[in-house]
C-alpha cells in the first residue's frame, strides 16, 4: 500500500478506516467490536505501524452524550487488552462526542 501525502491542505499523512458505522450509544460494544476486528486482522494492520509514511493511525470511537446538562461529567473505560494493541499497531484511540 502507498501512504504517501495524496492532500497538499493536509500537513501529515494519515490512516484511516472505518470498522463500525453505528451503535453511538453502546460504546462497550464498540469496543468489544473494534478489538474483535484488531485481533482478527493485525497481521495485515502491522503494515501501518512498520510504512513510516503514515503519521498518524487512529480509531475514533463515536458516542452520543449522555451528558444533556451543563457541568454534568461523562466517562469512558478502555481495557488494557485494546490499549495493548493499539500500542502495538501504533494506533491511537480517539473518542468524539454526538449530541443528538
Amino acid at each position: 500500500m502507498d501512504f504517501k501525502k495524496r492532500n497538499s491542505r493536509l500537513n501529515y499523512s494519515l490512516a484511516s478506516l472505518l470498522i463500525i458505522d453505528d451503535n453511538y450509544e453502546d460504546i462497550n460494544n464498540q469496543i468489544k467490536e473494534v478489538e474483535s476486528f484488531l485481533i482478527q486482522y493485525k497481521k495485515q494492520l502491522t503494515v501501518i505501524a512498520m510504512n513510516k509514511d503514515i503519521e498518524y493511525a487512529t480509531i475514533d470511537f463515536g458516542v452520543t452524550s449522555t451528558t444533556q446538562y451543563p457541568n454534568k461529567a461523562q466517562s469512558f473505560y478502555f481495557p488494557i487488552s485494546l490499549l495493548t494493541i493499539c500500542a502495538e499497531l501504533k494506533i491511537g484511540i480517539e473518542l468524539s462526542t454526538y449530541s443528538f
